[in-house]
């Protein structure tokens, strides 16, 4: 979860520790790793989704950023998440990334910089002709003839999410021909964007992808810089107001960490998408994060106000997309901190909420 991971980030910092997500051989239930004064009734959102009958179905998939973690995780594993997936058929899927439309430069931008210009001489491909392709694309039915042509069309464009859909998922060798192509699109390769989402994507035939995420000022993640200050500056009280939103870590050791799930894939999707997980999400962003003030100021009650909004934006991208394609079954893949927000808007909203849990195989 990228909140976690930078409150880990702020501990890692201030006490020296090395990588955040290091393996531990024994899974650790999240009741155990709370704090005893910690308020939370852990099945309370077993049953709080109604699956209702509004339209589209949504079905949201939490997932720890896997180019992040250290894992290991076996392929047949992808695979049959995959193949369970794919059954769910969505003919729209979201997944947490920058729109191309996203002003550059706004924010925190984690969208990498190439000159464009000179991949599109390389490619003999110009603005005109790029644009041309994409609209082509989006009127036709199904997968495309030349898809890699078609993916250096949306990466002239400036669309980090469907150039390498059709890139990952097709031999493209041309593209690779460049280092900086070559070396994101193996980072990508390792995101769950192209692990889970882009082969369900052309099980289902999608000619294209929705990107949905925001990154303004105005939702920025605040207090890890002031959580910072506050430790370089010997006000070590912080540490407790930051510690129960650190669930997964047992044990700052570096030897002993523990996650709540065990080594496998469809473990850590079961417990990202569980009513308890959840519930703990719940429980840290609205009472322990809103409780955490620093120099008379309750900035925690801000944070907690900013990701709302970053959410909300999130799903207005989302919004945009349904109401414009008017689908009838959307999979959205997303971090699992944006799994509580996302998961509540889209029943505010009207659709048909559907618990993924009821798709993914089953981890034994």
């Amino acid at each position: 979860m990228r909140t976690f991971a930078y409150i880990s980030a702020l501990l890692t910092t201030a006490l020296g520790l090395a990588a955040f997500w290091i393996a531990y051989p024994t899974a650790t239930p999240i009741k155990e790793l709370l704090p005893e004064h910690a308020s939370i009734d852990l099945e309370a959102y077993e049953g709080s989704m109604p699956s209702g009958s509004g339209s589209p179905e949504i079905l949201i998939l939490g997932s720890s950023h896997l180019a992040q973690m250290d894992h290991d995780f076996q392929q047949g594993e992808f695979d049959r998440v995959i193949n369970a997936l794919s059954e769910f058929d969505p003919d729209l899927m979201a997944i947490e990334y920058l729109p191309a439309e996203y002003p550059r430069g706004k924010g925190r931008d984690y969208r990498p910089t190439f000159d464009t210009d000179m991949h599109a001489n390389r490619w003999e491909m110009n603005t005109e002709e790029a644009d041309s392709l994409i609209s082509a694309n989006r009127t036709a039915e199904g997968l495309p003839e030349n898809p890699c042509e078609l993916g250096k069309a949306y990466f002239l464009a400036g669309d980090y999410l469907n150039a390498p859909y059709f890139w990952l998922q097709n031999d493209c060798p041309e593209v690779r021909e460049h280092d900086e192509i070559d070396r994101w699109l193996s980072n990508r390769s390792a995101h769950e964007m192209a692990e889970i989402g882009f082969p369900v994507a052309q099980n289902s035939e999608l000619d294209e992808l929705v990107a949905f995420d925001y990154q303004g000022d105005d939702a920025e993640w605040f207090i890890f810089d002031e959580g910072l200050d506050a430790l370089r500056s010997g006000r070590v009280w912080v540490l407790s107001n930051f510690w129960p939103i650190l669930p997964q870590i047992g044990t700052t050791s570096r030897e002993r960490r523990a996650r709540p799930y065990d080594e496998s894939l469809l473990s850590m999707l079961h417990l990202s998408n569980s009513p308890e997980h959840i519930g703990l999400q719940y429980w840290v962003y609205e009472d322990v994060v809103r409780s955490i003030t620093w120099q008379g100021e309750e900035i925690g009650s801000r944070q907690t106000d900013n990701y709302w909004l970053r959410n909300e934006r999130m799903f207005d991208y989302l919004q945009e997309a349904i109401n414009e394609q008017e689908p009838e079954r959307v999979l959205v893949i997303t971090g699992s901190g944006h799994k509580y927000f996302l998961d509540e808007l889209a029943v505010e909203a009207g659709y048909r909420w559907i618990d993924p849990r009821e798709w993914l195989p089953d981890p034994s």
